[in-house]
Formats: C-alpha cells, structure tokens, sequence
C-alpha cells in the first residue's frame, strides 16, 4: 500500500516513502526534527490548524497555548484532512512552514531540518522567562527545551494554593537540565486586584511563600514582595501598567517591570481590569497596548527611577506559548541561575518577541551608567549586533523618552553595525528600539537603558511626576479600600520626586 500523506515545506514536497495501515477514520504522520547545526533531533514547538484554520491540538502532544511542544519526534494521529503547520524553536532558529494532506489509514515518517541563524548563548545573552504560571508541572522541561529557553521561573505557589512539583525535585529550589537549563520551581505569583508580582526567592534555599487569596488585603504584596528581596530573592512587576506599579515601585517593592508581558497576546489582545486604561487615540491599533507599557515604562525612568525592564510570556494564563516574550541576560560565559537572576536585577538585558538585538555603548552593556560633571559633554557611540527572522523597517534610539534616531537596516548595514553617536549635556538615560512589522500584535525588541548622570544626579522630569501623582489619584477613586498608609507613602516620594525636578 502506497502512502497518502503528502507534506510541502517552503514549497518543497516531502518525498514519498511506503505506509503501513492505521485503523480508519485517522492517519498518522511521524515527525522528527533536525537541529541543522547538530544534525541530532531537537524539542520544537508546532502550531498545527485544520483546514477550517482551527488550531489543533494532538494526543500526545503538550498544549502551549495555541501551539504544541514535543521533544524531537512526535506522532500526529489525525482525521483525515488537510493540515497547516509552523515549526519553531525559540526565537534563533529559522521557522519552517507547509501543509499536508492525510487520508484515513495511511501512516508516515518525515524530518524537518531547523537551520539556527544566530547563537545569543554563544555571545553571552541567555534567554528565561521570569512570568510563568504553569496549569500542571508534567511536560514543563519539555517546554522548555522546545522554547529554548534557559532560565524558567515556574510559580508552583499561587493565592492560596500550591502546584504539585514533581517529587524527585519537591526538596530542590530549582532543577537542572543539562549544564545550563534550569526550572526556578519556588516561584510565586501574588496575582491581586490591582496587580500581579512574580517572587523569585533566593536559590540558596527553599522558601514557603503562604500567599494569601486574590482578594485578600492582608498581608500586602509589598509586605511579601520586602520579605522576598531582603533574603536576596527578585520581585517582578508582572506589568508596568498594573494600577498598583506607581505604589509599588515607590515603596521600594520591585526589581524589575514587565513592558513585553502577558497581555501582549500572539495572536492579538491586550488590557486587563488590573491595568491603567489609555486612550485609543494616542496608542491605536494592535499595537496601542505594547506602545502604552513602553510610554508608562519610559515616564518611570523620566522621573528618576532606574528600573530594570523584562519580559515574560505568563503562559497558560495569557494564552501565549512559552517564551513568545523573552528577557535575554547577558552572563558571559559563566551562565548559571544566580548569575541570570543578577544580570535581570541589573538591567543588563534586552527584551524580545521577535528581533535580537546585542547593543553596546562605548563599549559597555545595558544597565551602565556614565557619569560626568556640570558643564561638561558626553558623547556616546552605539554599536549593535541585530538578527531577526521578521521584517523591521528601522532602528531607533530611545533618548529621555523621545525616538530621537531613525535608522534604515540597509544605513546601519553600511555604517558596520553603529548608530549615530548620542549626545547628552544634562543627566538622562538611552537604550535601543526595534520594531517587527507585525499587524496582529506589537512584536519588538527593546534594550534596557543606558544611564546619564551629571554632578551624580539621575533625570527627574516634571511631567512625569505629574503623570505619577495623577495616576495615584485615579488609583484612590478606584480602589477606595486600598491600604490607605502604603498609598500615602507612595504620594510622599512622588511628590519628593516633583520637588526635586531638574527637567521639564
């Protein structure tokens, strides 16, 4: 018996080979994929959709959001039809694309090769996901690999309840796979009514979180989150537009903010009720909430605070798959868990669900500072290394808030890889911007800052305490029952903030 599947990847079809016979009303295709560079099998991930253009999920397979991950060779056992599929893993690898058609009974192997075109590993950058909230523990290093992801913050302890961590790794704050994999299981996520906050406790032990229920006002995330980061642990705003981030981050309470989070879904999608609204006017389009976070995460830094950014999928929450949002720590060669979570607090990282960028200036990573005194200038040269597997009209730079350069791919081709030089005579702060052209959801890559200090002195610009002390009156109106000392704490270091202004 002949085979009756038949696959066309980028336009090639799959050669044919003899099948044997399945029961009818379903066929079945053996898939295995290559990593070109090794020429060994590799976790993928798959987004697999009927003809209908429904996703499908198969037995077998582990759902990571609309898509499935399986660890180098699967079986699709199907109706018969006709299918669509995508292959990816992670963001370095080349997607490889097609369709098939099967037929009740027949039954098939074929091998898809995934060229990889860039290694940030190899260049220092280290990719995790500090956002993830599993809905069981079976299959996550599966998910992890298939995401090739390096550093995985799994929230096992939840409001009020915990998730099961598998028994061999119960006694364990994180477990390895392999020499540079590793599964953070003593994560929380405090997840409230006016925000969320990832807890990350010190990996030199085991910590019990007791999170309380969702709706409970005691005991405060902020009083939890301090529990976390005095024994050495980091905190991460899940979004820099939760209504608590302006009373949260003046409390001292984070470590980092999510600005590539949860709410940007891949295939569309945006606000929460736990999320400050913006004006459709201003921020239209697909793109209005991606655009939002990064204009509410640049106001944070305008007004003096120096926060580190990061990205995180918040996969099965969200309905994104497993490090669609990533948050790339440089760790040199010397990866490991307690130096990824070090470089996050930081700032040493770079944000992506798409482009890769590895930006340096003056030859310094993100996160540094330079300093110079009154009276003086600063003249910084930007230098970046870009990979990517989606079509990006420019780069930008990002200076105090403002896209100040517009750069063509084909102009920074030609200059060998350097951006215009930026220049500073007052403290201010910098980084680098690439955005995809995606018309379903913001798909950027996003560097952390680059910091400017004269006489010692950080940037406090006058509006963006305005917009602090704006937003905590809008906080007050809508939760009323909100602690009403922490919110009178967090109105004292704004209006501190104000007074001492050296911006407009």
């Amino acid at each position: 018996m002949y085979r009756h599947v038949w696959c066309c990847l980028l336009g090639c079809l799959f050669a044919c080979s003899s099948a044997s016979r399945l029961p009818a009303a379903q066929g079945e295709l053996e898939l295995t994929v290559i990593d070109e560079s090794t020429g060994e099998p590799t976790a993928a991930q798959i987004l697999l959709e009927n003809q209908r253009g429904k996703p499908v999920h198969p037995p077998k397979l582990t759902k990571d959001g609309l898509w499935n991950s399986f660890d180098g060779t699967t079986v699709l056992r199907l109706p018969p039809g006709n299918y669509t599929f995508r292959l990816q893993r992670g963001a370095e690898f080349k997607e490889r694309s097609g369709q098939f058609s099967l037929r009740s009974g027949a039954a098939d192997h074929q091998e898809v090769t995934l060229p990889r075109f860039v290694s940030m590993s190899g260049e220092g950058w280290w990719a995790g996901d500090p956002a993830f909230q599993p809905r069981a523990a079976a299959g996550i290093g599966e998910r992890l690999l298939a995401a090739d992801l390096h550093f995985l913050a799994a929230a096992t302890q939840r409001n009020g309840s915990q998730l099961a961590v598998p028994a061999r790794y119960a006694d364990q704050v994180n477990q390895a796979i392999g020499a540079t994999r590793h599964i953070h299981w003593q994560t929380g996520c405090d997840r409230r009514p006016t925000g969320t906050l990832w807890l990350l406790p010190d990996l030199a032990h085991t910590t019990d979180l007791q999170l309380p229920k969702m709706t409970s006002v005691t005991p405060s995330p902020h009083a939890i989150a301090a529990a976390v980061r005095a024994t050495g642990g980091v905190v991460h705003l899940d979004r820099v537009t939760n209504w608590s981030a302006p009373v949260w981050i003046a409390l001292g309470s984070v470590d980092t903010a999510g600005v590539l989070h949860g709410g940007l879904i891949e295939h569309g999608g945006g606000q929460r009720d736990t999320d400050r609204s913006f004006d459709a006017v201003f921020f239209p389009g697909p793109h209005g909430p991606g655009r939002w976070a990064q204009h509410v995460y640049f106001q944070f830094l305008e007004a003096g605070i120096r926060l580190a950014p990061a990205a995180g999928s918040d996969a099965d929450v969200s309905g994104n798959r497993l490090g669609f949002h990533r948050t790339y720590a440089h760790c040199g060669d010397t990866y490991s868990p307690a130096h990824w979570l070090a470089a996050l607090r930081e700032g040493r990282t770079v944000l992506t669900n798409g482009p890769l960028l590895r930006p340096t200036v003056n030859g310094q990573l993100p996160g540094h500072t330079f300093r110079a005194e009154s009276g003086e200038k600063l003249s910084l040269e930007v230098a970046l290394s870009l990979s990517t597997a989606q079509p990006i009209q420019y780069l930008e730079i990002i200076q105090n808030g403002r896209s100040v350069q517009q750069v063509r791919l084909q102009d920074w081709a030609a200059a060998g890889g350097r951006l215009p030089a930026v220049e500073f005579d007052a403290s201010g702060w910098l980084l680098i911007r690439a955005v995809a052209d995606d018309e379903t959801t913001y798909r950027c890559a996003m560097s952390a800052p680059f910091y400017v200090e004269f006489a010692g002195q950080p940037r406090r610009s006058k509006q963006a305490t305005t917009f602090m002390l704006e937003w905590l009156d809008e906080f007050a109106q809508r939760f009323p029952k909100f602690d009403d000392g922490e919110l009178k704490t967090a109105r004292l270091f704004w209006e501190q903030q104000a007074a001492n202004a050296n911006a407009d």
